[in-house]
């Protein structure tokens, strides 16, 4: 290990931030946001089972969130939206299918609010990727994007729970700003990284 950490192999991979947290996947807010919470009050339950109920109830109960990027002069409802440095989402969703983790830029993924049966077309699509052509969807790549809300926003860092400080947010890619050391199989560090287990 300690010569592999001093020789490699190595490579250099992107680092989001925002506020004052780092983070290697994405940064969420909205619908995955409220099946946490729900998630969190669930007593009767265990396990993954859990989350799956959650997520089933919100897709009927969720009523979006309010929130504007850098190029929107005012909010906009959305079901989801995604800041993502992976591609990857929730173990299970290739929510940005054409993010690289060392491309010095982050994806946004930007969806817009539906109905019960809408918002489950668009997860079924996320499965694979194939939700990018609904009109629905709105991406864009970036190094910064600047997310403005109506009040500080809950919202989710690599799967961990956070409440905001302020109602508008930055998020910026740091290019290059982690190295990570492998065992000669990039293939499967990458994954790792850029994947459902990053």
């Amino acid at each position: 290990m300690a010569r592999l950490a001093i020789d490699g192999p190595d490579r250099r991979v992107d680092v989001g931030r925002i506020e004052h947290r780092h983070f290697l996947n994405c940064v969420g807010f909205g619908f995955d946001v409220a099946v946490l919470e729900r998630s969190a009050a669930v007593r009767w339950l265990q396990g993954s089972f859990v989350y799956a109920y959650a997520a089933l109830g919100q897709i009927f109960q969720y009523s979006g969130i309010e929130v504007a990027h850098s190029e929107e002069s005012s909010h906009r409802r959305r079901l989801l939206l995604v800041v993502a440095n992976g591609s990857w989402f929730g173990g299970t969703f290739q929510i940005a299918p054409l993010a690289s983790c060392d491309d010095g830029l982050l994806d946004v993924i930007a969806i817009a609010d539906s109905s019960p049966f809408g918002r489950i077309r668009l997860f079924v699509d996320a499965l694979r990727g194939s939700h990018l052509r609904h009109p629905a969807v709105d991406t864009r790549q970036t190094r910064m994007v600047s997310l403005k809300f109506p009040s500080p926003p809950s919202y989710e860092v690599d799967g961990e729970y956070r409440v905001a400080i302020a109602s508008t947010l930055d998020v910026e890619c740091l290019h290059h700003a982690l190295r990570v050391v492998g065992c000669g199989n990039w293939t499967g560090i990458v994954r790792t990284t850029n994947g459902r287990t990053a």
